[in-house]
């Protein structure tokens, strides 16, 4: 639940909730909480929460602060009846369960206090007790009135006495804490050097075993080359608890220095790990199987054992080249090369490629592209044969009149018209309409290359005229 703010300042009085904090103290035009006798835009200090906790912090450069009668230039943490003073004003804290009273005040002068102008009186030596030292005198003309002498008790009889008590109070708390501790034995694998079980009340070791109350304890143990164990357990009533635990290992700090010195990236078992800016990869200790890729040398797999417990270790290696010089020629020339789909030039090219199969394609105005799958070994030269760009197929539109004569290309069936067809370019071609009822049309043609005019045939086809025999009516 959180805590009820009630402020009683120059403002009146007036309630706040937990989270209208963090609050301002200063003067009446910037103060959340306003202090007397300061100036209107004063500030100088911030009331605020920490982990549940108030807290005030003063503004550098502002008055001086004084916390409980002590001058403090950071955050102090606030409890019920501190007090804050500013010059002579002062802010009272007081807290009740979950209500907090924040008051200010203007601190009053003291009254003016004037001692005797004569000195004070001188004590003979051995009269220190008597009545003639009391500091009120009878009247004048009476009688001294008789005081008995009290006996006051030793001060080493007080201090026996004090001894005893003391005693009897520390063994029965040690029996009450024997009666209600529970034995813990903490195990953790490897030993470490440093060990302990943290907590309130403390645990108290006895023998191989620690006595603790029930409650939340922390374990904190360190070994050098392991990581910082701190581990959090909680301590019932009841018999003997065992808590057994693993130091875990910190790995090798490895430094890869490759030549040339490249960026690359670090498999290890097959799984992908980072390397941080120093070039330092963080492994586990013993035998593994590392891998080094690049962008353009050959992968490197070495078997590494690696000493872990955050030594370091340095390796060394020298990459091999991942590529091939190629070279592609064609004919005619000034074809444009396409490598896996991107641009690569011209021919002819040399050009420089990665080990593996590549598609390689060449196009040229008027030619016939070539594809071709180049398979490319690292280390070496590679330059294949002349690539023969052929004419590209010319383009043929047919129509007839009437439509749906039957279309054949030295004897073999294109289809009907109209139709559009894509024969080889510089070759005489034999075209043949045909329909039924209609006389067979042929002529030759030769095409050029698709980039330029499409060759165009309208066929008029001819009717074919048939002479029939004439029939005579047979007689009745």
């Amino acid at each position: 639940m959180s805590r009820v703010y009630f402020i009683h300042d120059a403002r009146g009085k007036r309630q706040l909730g937990e989270d209208a904090l963090p609050l301002c103290v200063g003067g009446a035009l910037q103060g959340d909480i306003v202090m007397p006798d300061v100036a209107d835009d004063a500030v100088f200090a911030h009331i605020a929460i920490s982990e549940g906790h108030a807290y005030i912090q003063p503004v550098a450069g502002a008055v001086s602060l004084f916390h409980n009668q002590k001058h403090i230039n950071d955050s102090r943490w606030l409890k019920s009846g501190d007090e804050v003073q500013a010059g002579d004003a002062v802010l009272y804290w007081q807290v009740r369960g979950d209500q907090v009273t924040i008051s200010t005040q203007r601190r009053t002068a003291p009254a003016g206090l004037i001692p005797p102008n004569a000195p004070p009186p001188v004590v003979p030596p051995g009269e220190e007790n008597t009545q003639q030292a009391s500091h009120q005198s009878a009247p004048p003309g009476e009688p001294i009135p008789d005081v008995n002498n009290v006996t006051s008790v030793p001060a080493g009889q007080r201090n026996w006495r004090r001894a005893v008590f003391t005693v009897f109070m520390v063994l029965l708390l040690a029996t009450a804490f024997v009666l209600l501790a529970t034995p813990v034995i903490v195990h953790v694998t490897p030993e470490p050097q440093h060990q302990s079980l943290d907590g309130f009340p403390p645990a108290v070791t006895l023998g191989n075993r620690l006595l603790a109350l029930p409650g939340r304890y922390t374990v904190n143990a360190s070994l050098d080359g392991y990581r910082p164990l701190q581990v959090p357990v909680d301590v019932t009533m009841g018999g003997l608890q065992k808590f057994n635990m693993q130091l875990e290992e910190l790995p090798g700090r490895v430094m890869i220095e490759l030549q040339p010195p490249v960026p690359f990236r670090v498999l290890v078992d097959a799984a992908a790990v980072s390397t941080k800016a120093d070039a330092i990869t963080e492994i586990a200790g013993g035998s593994h199987r590392l891998r080094i890729e690049t962008d353009r040398y050959l992968p490197l797999e070495v078997d590494v054992d690696i000493a872990g417990k955050g030594q370091q270790q340095h390796l060394a290696y020298v990459l091999q080249p991942g590529w091939a010089d190629v070279t592609i020629i064609s004919q005619p020339q000034g074809a444009s090369v396409s490598l896996d789909g991107e641009s690569g030039g011209v021919t002819p090219l040399a050009t420089e490629m990665l080990q593996g199969s590549h598609t390689l394609v060449l196009s040229l105005d008027k030619y016939q592209p070539v594809t071709v799958q180049l398979n490319v070994v690292a280390g070496g030269r590679v330059q294949p044969d002349d690539f023969v760009l052929l004419p590209a197929d010319g383009e043929l539109q047919l129509s007839s009149k009437p439509a749906g004569a039957t279309i054949s290309v030295g004897g073999v069936f294109y289809g009907s018209t109209p139709a559009t067809l894509a024969l080889p370019s510089g070759e005489e071609h034999r075209i043949r309409l045909s329909k039924p009822g209609y006389q067979v049309s042929d002529r030759k043609v030769q095409l050029k290359p698709e980039s330029s005019s499409p060759c165009k045939w309208t066929c008029h086809l001819n009717m074919v005229c048939s002479s029939l025999p004439r029939v005579q009516p047979m007689q009745a």
